[in-house]
């Protein structure tokens, strides 16, 4: 075992019940259940805001967009690990009503995608579920 992708070699496998196929209107693409991939990094760490999660995060505004910067943090064999991970989320829409989730969107969606970056649902990205 590489211990270099040892914790990739853990959670890059996804299990087909907890993705589905989704568009953006545009795009078919395959979407990974975020609170899959949340209980996965509680296995692996402990209750999410123990020894891994969000920090320093910063929300601003531009336009229809709210922009989220943070830190993204997590326990190491030895040590921590972390890295700056952004997002941003359309919270106004034409007719000028507001989505009353989009934090809540925001935060989740920013967790998946700095979980992928750490090999979380790593058959998803690479395309092992899409159609030949």
């Amino acid at each position: 075992m590489n211990t270099k992708t040892a914790l990739w070699d853990v959670v890059c496998t996804t299990d087909p019940r907890y993705a589905k196929e989704a568009s953006d209107g545009r795009h078919k693409f395959t979407s990974v259940d975020a609170y899959y991939q949340i209980r996965l990094a509680t296995e692996q760490w402990g209750p999410y805001g123990s020894s891994w999660g969000l920090r320093d995060t910063q929300i601003s505004f531009h336009e229809d967009l709210a922009i989220l910067k943070a830190k993204f943090y997590y326990p190491l064999p030895i040590g921590n690990g972390s890295f700056e991970i952004g997002n941003s989320i359309k919270w106004r829409f034409a007719n000028e009503k507001s989505d009353s989730d989009f934090m809540k969107k925001l935060e989740t969606n920013t967790i998946t995608k700095a979980l992928s970056r750490l090999g979380f649902s790593a058959d998803v990205f690479l395309g092992k579920f899409d159609d030949d």
